[in-house]
């Protein structure tokens, strides 16, 4: 079932119809609004709680629409904006972000009637069992809250995937969906350069730096300005049309994100896109002599501003900006990785319950560390259901990639999807994007409409 068919279609907003490059205003007024925003987020506490509850009672007003595309939009705004209501203290708990993301998805099923697809909930259904085991070790309030850190991520995943698997996407839709998610990530790179610049003296040292993520954590920060910069590439190949102040716009403002990524010294954002750009890359230029200029002529400006600006970046970083990211240490995730496994072969079958490997990893490690690879997570808290889970999502996978229409939605498909792949990797569930980036491929991606 899609959306699309079933109601009319909504009246685009008049700045929609008006030109095919409206998104260079978008971008360029709203990012602007967002600059003096998040001072002003970040100065008051209260400011950033506002924000918060106004955006969630807009999503509430979108389902009143005929169909969901805006609160498309919006939930894809929670996605760039979780990060600063962190980063500015909001008064808001922590997994906001995901809990606001399901529950608007939520409605909107609910309000359209959305088909349920089995996969995501056998998907979610199969976490279930291992609740119980973490009330008994550690009691119920204790245990909601490890319940919480650890499930909100796959039950957005969950939700949002019954959703979008019900959902169509057109280029211009697509397009909007993307740059919702840059505005705001244009105001966490707001934040984070102005803590670099009105630094007198910066030291570095070889592991990520809190000054250059804006006094937040790093791999988080990192994560998300690598998110804008696929985004921004991506735009690349979506934009509608060659000559386009937006394009333009859209590559300038992703090289600010790429820079700020590699300066957190946070290296898991960089790599993601290491993971998922060449691959989506190649399905974008595949047979498309346009797409190829449109590569080359973008390649060229990348490569050429880095020429001259990396060994600048480095000398500035005290030379530690190569120096880490050359190094291979994985920072004692692949030592976690293996804790996990072995708890796992201790507990073949329904694992030790949710959360309750970080107890194990302990006693094997001498360290406390939170679950960092969503993998041998799932294998460690789940067991044998945790196995069954992954194996879904790979199906949900080969699905978005079979069912995508053409070179540009199988591009896109593999951007999203392994960004979300990655980030799972080492950092679990951490942040709303990963389940968001996850399921939107889901939905049935006809970008040749424009």
């Amino acid at each position: 079932m899609s959306l699309d068919t079933d109601f009319p279609a909504y009246p685009a907003p008049r700045e929609l119809e008006a030109g095919r490059d409206e998104i260079f205003k978008y971008v360029l007024l709203l990012g602007a609004l967002h600059i003096p925003l998040v001072f002003l987020m970040r100065a008051s506490p209260w400011a950033s709680t506002a924000h918060a509850a106004l955006v969630v009672l807009l999503g509430l007003r979108f389902l009143l629409d005929r169909t969901p595309d805006r609160l498309v939009y919006l939930a894809g705004y929670i996605v760039g904006a979780e990060l600063l209501w962190r980063m500015t203290d909001a008064n808001v708990f922590w997994e906001f972000g995901k809990y606001a993301v399901s529950l608007l998805l939520l409605l909107a099923i609910l309000r359209w009637r959305i088909h349920i697809h089995p996969l995501p909930i056998f998907y979610f259904a199969l976490l279930v069992p291992a609740i119980p085991l973490v009330i008994g070790v550690l009691g119920s309030e204790r245990a909601r809250q490890i319940i919480s850190f650890n499930l909100s991520g796959p039950l957005t995943l969950a939700i949002a995937a019954i959703f979008f698997y019900a959902h169509t996407l057109d280029r211009t839709k697509f397009n909007w969906l993307a740059t919702s998610i840059i505005v705001p990530i244009l105001g966490i790179e707001a934040l984070t350069l102005y803590s670099t610049l009105s630094q007198e003296q910066i030291i570095f040292v070889a592991s990520s730096n809190l000054i250059t993520s804006g006094g937040f954590g790093p791999n988080q920060i990192s994560a998300i300005l690598g998110l804008g910069t696929l985004l921004c590439w991506v735009y690349q190949f979506t934009c509608e049309k060659t000559a386009s102040a937006s394009r333009w716009l859209l590559l300038i403002i992703g090289m600010l994100f790429l820079i700020q990524a590699g300066l957190t010294l946070s290296r898991g954002g960089v790599y993601n896109l290491l993971i998922a750009i060449p691959p989506a890359t190649y399905f974008f230029v595949r047979g498309n002599k346009k797409a190829w200029s449109l590569f080359i002529a973008g390649a060229a400006v990348v490569s050429l501003a880095f020429y001259f600006l990396l060994p600048y970046l480095n000398t500035y970083t005290q030379g530690m900006l190569l120096e880490r990211f050359q190094d291979i240490e994985t920072t004692s995730r692949q030592e976690m990785l293996i804790a996990d496994l072995q708890i796992w072969r201790d507990n073949p079958l329904y694992g030790v319950g949710v959360g309750i490997s970080s107890l194990h990893r302990q006693a094997i490690l001498g360290f406390y560390a939170a679950a960092h690879t969503e993998y041998s997570r799932l294998l460690a808290d789940h067991g044998l259901f945790g196995l069954m889970a992954l194996s879904l999502l790979g199906v949900m996978f080969i699905q978005a990639f079979r069912k995508a229409k053409g070179n540009l939605a199988r591009g896109i498909v593999l951007a999203f999807m392994l960004w979300s792949l990655a980030e799972m990797s080492h950092s679990a569930t951490r942040i709303v994007a990963i389940p968001y980036l996850f399921a939107a491929p889901l939905a049935f991606l006809d970008l040749e409409k424009k």
